[in-house]
């Protein structure tokens, strides 16, 4: 029992380690080596818990999808069952792994990694946008797993893995509630859903700007304070109670 939770830990500590590789230098320039320095042991001795650096990059982004699902899905009412508990670092291998590679810090040790809140339920689709923009802004911010996950499959993209990507999975879903929100009156689309879901993924992504840590500004606060103008540049010009409608000319026609 104890060698089971040894094992246990030092998997966690595994997986800690490769979210801040993977994020920091790509799925590409990620080595089983560099894992196994930051961690101190050898490589090895890493094989051990994961054969291959195609099994790790498979784990963190099964932890991505996962995370999502806890953000994107609705709370449960009062009496209900709890949402799952965040997994610990599943080492179990899974389907191939794409191309990947963002940003990492410091060591982390073993359960570092911190699942971001889930919106709360009950909202119009506009309050939903922007408490999911801010969820994965957290997610991005506190959780290494979740940043590597994001990198991952970012760099699946561009290597043309599109099939059950993460980056795509959280587009459709913002469209969506885009969708709904100008069915219900509440924004004005002056472009496609698209294009603002495509502006609303780089603002998140913006949170681990270099320049914002250098003016010593809290990325999570600055986001909140955009979103407030992004919502009052949707909102404007609307007809409350009716359908948002574009302007005879789009202000992105372009697209």
């Amino acid at each position: 029992m104890v060698k089971q939770e040894r094992a246990r830990r030092t998997r966690e500590r595994v997986l800690d380690a490769a979210a801040h590789e993977f994020a920091a230098h790509g799925y590409a320039h990620t080595t089983i080596n560099g894992v196994a320095a930051r961690l101190g042991m050898t490589k090895g001795a890493l094989y051990g818990h994961f054969a291959s650096k195609d099994l790790l990059a498979a784990a963190l982004l099964r932890y991505g999808e996962e995370t999502w699902t806890r953000i994107h899905s609705p709370a449960p009412v009062a009496g209900s069952a709890s949402p799952p508990a965040p997994p610990s670092g599943t080492g179990a291998p899974g389907a191939g792994a794409p191309g990947a590679g963002a940003h990492g810090s410091e060591v982390p040790g073993a359960g570092s990694s911190v699942a971001p809140p889930a919106p709360p339920g009950g909202e119009g689709p506009l309050d939903l946008l922007g408490a999911l923009v801010l969820a994965l802004a957290r997610g991005l911010a506190a959780d290494a797993r979740f940043r590597a996950a994001y990198r991952l499959a970012a760099d699946g993209l561009l290597s043309g893995e599109s099939e059950g990507n993460l980056l795509l999975g959280i587009q459709r879903h913002m469209r969506r509630l885009v969708d709904e929100a100008n069915g219900a009156g509440t924004i004005t689309l002056h472009c496609s859903p698209a294009v603002i879901a495509e502006v609303l993924l780089a603002l998140v992504a913006a949170v681990r700007s270099a320049t914002l840590s250098v003016a010593e500004l809290d990325a999570v606060d600055w986001l909140e304070t955009v979103w407030r103008v992004v919502r009052v540049v949707l909102s404007e010009g609307r007809v409350p109670g009716a359908p948002g409608t574009a302007p005879e000319t789009p202000l992105l026609d372009s697209f």
